[in-house]
């Protein structure tokens, strides 16, 4: 075992909290085998080699360290959990089971998720997660996985089962006095140019109405030279603004990463030249994650991801699908009352 990864185990029997970091399957074998939860990341290979255990794991390509792109071969992106955390729990989702994640979180803690790419569990997630039962009751968080050998895999440790059909999860309790929050970074705001509303939820898009007119939206976007590969659409959720990517635009049908959904109103999107990047390295950061759009882009990489300790992933979830966002969980102390 390295000495990263010797120091690294101390500071989890220590209590502290601890970074998301790279380490060989034979070191993330050991954490397994000394009983530590984990998320892992990685390819199809090394991910199928590791041990049984109490860890879920989706198949990525690439990783982001401070000043560092790590592509994901031989090596593992992990994040152990604290253990301050009382209780975890595994479960895999299929499409039909997906709609009580919500209800089977903790009362205190938060949900992480891995999802496969281009499954029926994406699909139905990305549509249809606003009318799950008891939606946001607790913190959900987790990512699209993907490779270029695999279309997207997830792995349960309790069986090493990999999975193209079902969603993984771990619910993970906190004692009374930590609790999560999801927090997002994200610097494309709506332009000033046309209102973008459809009138039905999904990932395939044909028509859309165009400041109230309907017409053909991939000839919409050709039409306005949208750079798809560059720019998001920005739907206005609430105040919050929430991108949409374009998977490609093929003559008369856009295909999304994340669903649309009729009662939100988009516009193509802009960098906020005022917004600047949070540091993510804060030891109360549990976990962060970022979109392979704004990894593959080196300005965006040199003005907004300089201070993150994450994974990159064909879509980030907070409590719903999003895209090019960047995501991150914090754990903070509760203020406990006492009996009087």
């Amino acid at each position: 075992m390295c000495n990263n990864m010797i120091i690294f185990v101390r500071l989890f029997r220590s209590g502290i909290m601890m970074y998301q970091s790279i380490c060989s399957q034979a070191e993330a074998a050991a954490m397994i085998e000394k009983g530590i939860p984990l998320f892992i990341a990685g390819s199809y290979e090394i991910l199928a080699g590791l041990p049984k255990g109490n860890w879920i794991a989706g198949t990525a390509q690439n990783a982001i360290l401070p000043g560092q792109k790590i592509t994901l071969d031989r090596q593992l992106f992990i994040q152990p959990l604290p253990d301050f955390v009382t209780k975890t729990t595994i479960q895999e989702y299929d499409v039909n089971s997906f709609k009580e994640i919500f209800a089977d979180a903790p009362e205190n803690g938060f949900t992480f998720v891995i999802i496969p790419f281009d499954s029926e569990p994406h699909f139905e997630f990305s549509a249809s997660v606003m009318s799950y039962n008891h939606f946001g009751r607790q913190p959900l968080c987790g990512w699209i996985s993907w490779d270029v050998r695999n279309t997207g895999r997830t792995f349960s440790g309790r069986q090493v089962q990999a999975y193209s059909d079902k969603a993984v999860a771990m619910h993970v309790e906190f004692p009374p006095d930590k609790y999560a929050e999801i927090q997002i970074f994200n610097p494309y705001t709506q332009g000033t140019g046309d209102d973008i509303t459809f009138e039905s939820s999904g990932l395939v898009v044909k028509e859309a109405c165009i400041n109230g007119v309907k017409q053909n939206f991939a000839e919409y976007l050709r039409k306005i030279n949208f750079n798809h590969r560059r720019f998001p659409l920005v739907g206005d959720y609430a105040g919050a603004m929430i991108n949409v990517s374009c998977r490609s635009i093929e003559e008369d049908t856009v295909f999304l990463y994340a669903a649309v959904f009729p009662t939100i109103k988009y516009r193509t999107g802009v960098i906020d030249p005022a917004v600047v990047a949070p540091s993510l390295l804060s030891k109360k950061i549990l976990l962060s994650l970022t979109c392979i759009v704004n990894y593959k882009q080196n300005d965006f990489c040199e003005n907004y991801l300089q201070n993150i300790n994450g994974l990159v992933t064909y879509g980030e979830i907070v409590y719903q699908l999003l895209n090019q966002t960047t995501v991150y969980l914090t754990v903070d102390d509760a203020v406990v009352s006492k009996p009087s």
